[in-house]
């Protein structure tokens, strides 16, 4: 590729990062000028950096205000902290610590989208470094679900997730360089350093490595002494900077020592690969390779069980039923039906996969590359299964072969360059059945017996403004009141909070009387419902609040302009 193709590239990546960016501020700017974040975890990753900024220990990743009086330990990483930490520390003093923030929400899920589309070129131009990038770019930046994940505001982790997993892959299916190998091994490290979500896909990805390590031998040598080089150095590094200290031995539901030593184990057989490229056929490579692989196996088998089990298997049954149960994206792809959640989330994965399957047919240079994103693709449609979410890496990377598409038609076909292009846009899976199909996941979770859309900027507002104390109030509610106010909530929606979330159900629904007791016994001082949650069990606290109707420990506060009800324990 020349130089003036190369620059062409970046500065297109670099013109559709601001204007996306840019347009999406402007049409959400009503609610992040307030610092109302899309989503509860990015509302959750800014209170765990103000907490750092104000003196909470770095190995400290719990949420002092969640479950009190014990606390919350997190699941997350610092290392996703870095990039808000720095602008919010860097700027705080001159600017003021509104501004500051207003500034760090809108920067970092940029930064994160325009590394996302620079890794997007970099896979695209492993198998095609001659054709046109604009495609595959544009494609990329409509590529629904993942591009939801860089909405302004969007600052929890899964951006950089998927944007590290896009780097990853672009040097696995590129050139066998020590430099591709470096890149493979640090942005693998890196992305589970951050967090699990994208485990399976990098797993598969070193897969692909290690079979053309099997087929091509010493050609792959340096790159895989890189990569285990780098992967062991990085976990070193994360081990001894990102391991929370509060960090449960029995848990693997993100980054603790269990999986930065098999992540580290993993290196060491990479580069043991390497090093014996020379020494034998590609048979007794293929047995060399499966034996460590099966030694890998066998300790995560035998010495991490809880690394073989759903990270949800913990909740409590009773919080489950009612807040598992309704959040969509917590589903597999078949309990969900056919409706606009399904379609959008597996739409664009199943036609890039069924585009890649075509394309690794075709006799060429680029045909086991092709068929190696088929894998992929094929590995996020079989996460979906499990939980819908598992599509944001899957259409992170539907772009390439998508792209590749456009292309041939546009130099062969032109006539059907419109259609192409129709069913490259991932957005249109998820708008246009909201014309001919019910949502499903929609309706079950409107069914959800109680519900926080109630919590908006002006009951926060109004909130702040009261006496401190605990708070019992609904999943979401909580999620935003410990950064909005400062009072303590019990409920979030984390599957840790096992005892803060059974509280809360144990206090809403409960219809024999001991609600009060609870309450009293944990310092509950306020109790918030919202009045959509209809469908609370007759009799229940819930129920009576949500009509309006208190019994005598209880007694409303009004709050002007709230749609919450408030109520204070006497």
């Amino acid at each position: 590729m020349n130089p003036e193709q190369a620059s062409r590239d970046r500065w297109t990546a670099i013109a559709l990062c601001l204007l996306l960016s840019i347009g999406w501020a402007i049409v959400h700017w009503s609610t992040l000028r307030l610092i109302w974040l899309p989503d509860t975890d990015d509302m959750m990753r800014l209170q765990q950096v103000r907490d750092l900024l104000a003196g909470q220990a770095w190995g400290d990743v719990s949420q002092h205000r969640l479950n009190p009086p014990d606390g919350l330990a997190m699941h997350w990483s610092r290392l996703a902290d870095v990039p808000l930490f720095a602008i919010l520390s860097a700027l705080s003093s001159g600017l003021g610590k509104y501004e500051a923030a207003l500034v760090a929400i809108l920067v970092v899920p940029a930064m994160a989208f325009l590394l996302y589309l620079f890794g997007t070129i970099r896979l695209y131009r492993a198998i095609d470094d001659n054709g046109e990038a604009l495609a595959p770019l544009v494609i990329a930046s409509l590529a629904f679900p993942v591009i939801g994940l860089f909405l302004p505001g969007r600052i929890d982790h899964h951006g950089w997730q998927v944007a590290l997993l896009v780097w990853a892959a672009s040097s696995v299916f590129g050139r066998a360089t020590v430099a591709n190998g470096v890149i493979t091994g640090m942005a693998t490290a890196a992305s589970l350093t951050i967090g699990l979500e994208t485990a399976p896909l990098l797993a598969v990805l070193l897969g692909i490595l290690a079979f053309n390590w099997t087929v091509n031998g010493t050609d792959e040598r340096l790159r895989m002494i890189a990569v285990g080089g780098s992967l062991l150095a990085m976990m070193l590094v994360s081990y001894v900077m990102f391991i929370p200290a509060n960090w449960p031995r029995d848990a693997c539901d993100g980054f603790g020592p269990n999986m930065a030593l098999i992540a580290g184990f993993a290196g060491l057989c990479f580069a043991f690969l390497g090093g014996v490229s020379g020494l034998s056929n590609m048979v007794f490579r293929g047995i060399v390779g499966a034996v460590l692989g099966g030694a890998l196996l066998s300790y995560i088998w035998l010495n991490v069980p809880e690394c073989q089990l759903d990270p949800y298997a913990s909740v409590d049954p009773l919080v489950a039923r009612h807040w598992l149960a309704n959040v969509a994206e917590a589903k597999g792809l078949l309990a969900l039906g056919l409706g606009r959640t399904s379609i959008g989330h597996a739409g664009l994965v199943i036609t890039a996969f069924l585009v890649a399957l075509v394309l690794g047919g075709v006799p060429g240079e680029r045909r086991y590359q092709m068929l190696g994103l088929a894998l992929l693709l094929a590995a996020s449609l079989g996460l979906m299964l499990y939980q819908v979410r598992g599509a944001y890496g899957g259409a992170a990377l539907a772009a390439i072969p998508l792209g590749l598409l456009i292309n041939e038609i546009r130099a062969r076909v032109p006539l059907l360059v419109i259609p192409a292009w129709l069913v490259s846009v991932g957005v249109l899976y998820d708008q246009l059945p909201r014309f001919v199909l019910p949502d499903v996941a929609a309706a079950k979770s409107a069914a959800a017996p109680i519900t926080g859309e109630c919590a908006d900027a002006l009951t926060m507002f109004r909130l702040k403004g009261m006496p401190k104390g605990r708070v019992i109030a609904p999943m979401d509610f909580g999620a935003y009141g410990v950064p909005a106010t400062n009072h303590s909530f019990f409920a979030a929606p984390y599957h840790r909070n096992n005892r803060g979330n059974r509280l809360m159900y144990d206090i809403l629904l409960d219809s024999s009387g001991k609600a009060a007791s609870l309450s009293r016994q944990n310092e509950v001082r306020y109790v918030i419902v919202c009045p959509s949650a209809v469908a609370l069990p007759a009799g229940s606290l819930g129920q009576l609040l949500a009509s309006g109707k208190a019994p005598g420990w209880l007694f409303r506060i009004p709050v002007k302009g709230s749609t919450a009800l408030i109520y204070r324990v006497r």
